[in-house]
This record gives C-alpha cells, structure tokens and sequence, in this order.
C-alpha cells in the first residue's frame, strides 16, 4: 500500500473517566488491543463454541456457523449472529491469524504476491523555493496549533465534537 501510514483507531468520551470502573475499562481495552488471545477472540469468538482448533492449530468454524466462504450455507452467521469477526482491532495480527480465514487459493496468492511485487515508492515531496516553503510554515503553524489546542479541548471535555 502506498499512501499513509495511519490505519484506524478509537476515542473514549471525556465522560468515562467519571465512571467508577474506567481502570477496569483501560484495562480491558489494553487487553483487547495487545494480547495475543484477544486478536483471536474477536477473529474467531469462543472455542468449542464458534471455532475448533485441531492438533496443529488450525481453526475451523463450528458446524452451523458460516463466514465468508466458510462454511457456505450454514443457517448462522459468525459476524451477524454471534459478534465476532468484524475485522475491527485487527492490528497486530500474527501471519497465521491473519490468514486463518482465507482461502488456500488466497494465501498462494498472496505469497505469490509478495515474493513477486515490490510496493510502489513514495511519491517525493514537492520542490518549493524558499520563498513557497516560508508562506507554508506561515499558514501551517497557526493551523496546526488551533487543531492541537482543539483537539485537546474535546479530549478533556470542554468542547463538544459539534465545535
């Protein structure tokens, strides 16, 4: 991918660190970002539940229960009916994890892709004399400040989004 470097992340209103479990809350919410069983939670769900894992390690969604094209045809649903499998957290996730729900086609695929592609480079920035580069820092700073000074305004509640 070219482009960005930022993916997604997720803000917590001011308003919970009022309540009387917001230790609790961070706590879960480290869990759920960084370890390594949670990437599989929200992947897979429960074990023995939603998924088997067999002597190897590899998952399979239970009978029942289809995703993607696993499973086609069975009546529930692993995202819809039971929660799991959004796709959201997904950061972090080891290679084998990551392809767990895929094809074998895919990940051939995807390996092929790999060892044959290299990533497009980055486009260079654009040349401005000095002159351009001054009238840019002149614009940018003031901006870049009140964006700051805004953001941490909503951070610690004293400005709503809608400002």
């Amino acid at each position: 991918m070219g482009g960005g470097r930022l993916w997604h992340g997720f803000m917590i209103s001011a308003e919970a660190r009022k309540h009387p479990n917001f230790v609790a809350m961070l706590q879960f919410v480290d869990w759920l970002c960084y370890d390594k069983a949670a990437k599989e939670f929200v992947k897979w769900g429960v074990e023995g539940v939603t998924y088997t894992k067999d002597a190897a390690g590899k998952r399979k969604l239970a009978d029942g229960i289809t995703y993607l094209s696993l499973n086609p045809g069975a009546k529930k649903d692993l995202e819809r009916d039971y929660g799991f499998a959004l796709n959201i957290l997904q950061d972090g996730l080891t290679t084998d994890l990551e392809r767990s729900m895929q094809s074998d086609e895919e990940v051939a695929f995807q390996k092929a892709t790999l060892t044959t592609r290299k990533p497009a480079p980055e486009s260079p920035p654009a040349p401005l004399s000095d002159a351009e580069r001054e009238q840019v820092t002149l614009l940018t700073t003031p901006l870049k400040d009140t964006v700051d000074r805004r953001t941490l305004e909503f951070i610690l509640g004293r400005k709503p989004l809608s400002e």
